[in-house]
C-alpha cells in the first residue's frame, strides 16, 4: 500500500470478457501486494472500488465464486499489513495460522498479510476491505496475530459500529482522499483497536483479563502521553499503580520493551502527521516535537532507520504523489 491518497479506482470485469481473469488479476494489483486468484468454475466476473489515505485503505469487491491464496514473498515491507473484511453477501471461508472462520453476510474478520492464508468464496459474493498497517492500531502485532481469521463476534460490543463505519466509507470513498480522510482514518483505526481489544480481553480467559485489561489501559495512556517527552516506564508505572519490574513483564508478550513501544508509537504519530494534509504547513522538527522527540536530528535517524527515507523525504513523495494525480 503507496503512503499518498488515492482517490477512487475502480474495475469491472465481466463474464463476457475473454481475459476478464487477468483483467481483474491486474485490477486487484493496484490495491493489494501480490495474490493468487482463481475461479471455481473456469469463468469469473467480477467489480473492485478502493480508495486510501496514508493510513488505511478500503475496497468494496464483488465476484462470482473464487478462491484466494496468499504466500508472502521475501519483500518484508508488503507483509506489513493487517486486513479486515466485513462479509455482505455470499458465503465462503478464511484459513490462517491454523483457524478457519465461515464467512456470511455480516461477518468481521481479520488477517496477517505476512502469513500465509486462503479465501474460498463457494458463491458469488461481495465484501469490504480495510487494509492498514500493523502499527496503526496501537496494539501489539503478536497480540492481535491471536485473532487472525479467528470467529469475531459481529454483533456484541463495538462490532456494529466497526460494519457500519466501514458501510458509511465504503459508500463515502471521495471522502478518504478529501481533507477529511486523515482524521476519518484515524477514527476508524481507533474503533478497530478498540474492537480487537475487547475480543483480546475476552480470549485470555478470567485468569487473565483483569492484566490483559491494564494492559490495554496502559497502551491507551502511552498514546495520549506521546507529546511528552519526559513519558518512560518510570512514569508509566507510576501513574497505574505497579512496579517497573512488573510493567515490563507486561509488555513481555508484545516483543518490544516499555522504551521501544514508546518510540515505535512516537514515530508512527510523526509518519502520520507528516502524511497529513496540515503537516505541510509545520516544520519537520515541529512535528517531531509534537510527538515527544526533543532531538530532531535523532529523530530524522530513527525514522529513516524505520522507514526508509528521512521525514522530509517521506512528506515530499506524498506531496508529489498528490500533485501528479492532480494534474
Amino acid at each position: 500500500m503507496n503512503s499518498a491518497d488515492l482517490a477512487p479506482i475502480r474495475h469491472d470485469c465481466g463474464l463476457d470478457r475473454d481475459d476478464a481473469l487477468l483483467a481483474w488479476r491486474v485490477g486487484v494489483e493496484d490495491f493489494f501486494p501480490p495474490l493468487r486468484i482463481d475461479p471455481l468454475d473456469g469463468r469469473f466476473a467480477g467489480s473492485i472500488i478502493g480508495a486510501r489515505t496514508a493510513e488505511l485503505q478500503v475496497t468494496d469487491i464483488a465476484g462470482t465464486s473464487h478462491q484466494v491464496s496468499r504466500r508472502p514473498g521475501g519483500h518484508r515491507a508488503s507483509g506489513e499489513f493487517f486486513k479486515l473484511t466485513l462479509q455482505l453477501a455470499g458465503s465462503g471461508v478464511v484459513r490462517q495460522g491454523g483457524n478457519e472462520t465461515r464467512l456470511e453476510p455480516g461477518t468481521i474478520v481479520i488477517y496477517d498479510f505476512a502469513r500465509s492464508y486462503d479465501l474460498v468464496f463457494e458463491t458469488d459474493t461481495r465484501f469490504l476491505v480495510a487494509l492498514f498497517p500493523k502499527d496503526a492500531l496501537g496494539l501489539p502485532d503478536g497480540v492481535v496475530g491471536e485473532l487472525t481469521a479467528a470467529p469475531l463476534a459481529s454483533a456484541a460490543g463495538t462490532a456494529p459500529l466497526v460494519a457500519s463505519y466501514l458501510r458509511g466509507l465504503a459508500d463515502n470513498l471521495g471522502v478518504l482522499a478529501g481533507p477529511s480522510g486523515a482524521r476519518v482514518s484515524r477514527h476508524f483505526l481507533d474503533l478497530v483497536g478498540t474492537f480487537l481489544g475487547e475480543h483480546l480481553e475476552r480470549r485470555v480467559g478470567p485468569a487473565r483479563a483483569e492484566v490483559g485489561a491494564l494492559t490495554m489501559r496502559i497502551l491507551r495512556y502511552v498514546d495520549e502521553q506521546l507529546g511528552d517527552p519526559e513519558l518512560d516506564a518510570a512514569r508509566i508505572a507510576e501513574v497505574h499503580h505497579v512496579s517497573v519490574r512488573y510493567l515490563h513483564k507486561l509488555f513481555e508478550p508484545t516483543g518490544s520493551s516499555v522504551g521501544q513501544w514508546i518510540r515505535r508509537r512516537r514515530l508512527e504519530c510523526a509518519r502520520t502527521q507528516l502524511a497529513a494534509r496540515g503537516g505541510a504547513d509545520l516544520a519537520v522538527a515541529e512535528i517531531a516535537h509534537r510527538c515527544g522527540f526533543v532531538d530532531a536530528g535523532y529523530f530524522g535517524r530513527v525514522f529513516k532507520n524505520a522507514y526508509g527515507v528521512t521525514p522530509g523525504q517521506w512528506r515530499d513523495d506524498r506531496a508529489l504523489s498528490s500533485h501528479i494525480r492532480a494534474r
